[in-house]
């Protein structure tokens, strides 16, 4: 997302610090921040497969039988 800053949007990148607010306003800001949860986040407990696995067992069921019912 930084290569989308310096080619589409070099100026805003360029204000980051006298001003700021045309960096956030910028179109590739949006999808940097995204790129950054992500990357903070990871996968782990707020992926949404994890949950989905964990109500899963609760109910005493495992994913992978799902998977063979479906032929995957």
């Amino acid at each position: 997302m930084i290569v989308a800053y310096i080619t589409a949007d070099r100026e805003a990148l360029l204000s980051i610090f006298s001003d700021p607010g045309k960096f956030y306003n910028a179109d590739p800001y949006t999808f940097l921040f995204a790129a950054l949860m992500v990357l903070i986040f990871g996968s782990g407990k707020f992926a949404l497969d994890y949950l989905i696995e964990r109500r899963w067992e609760r109910f005493g069921g495992a994913p992978h039988q799902l998977c063979r019912l479906c032929g995957v």
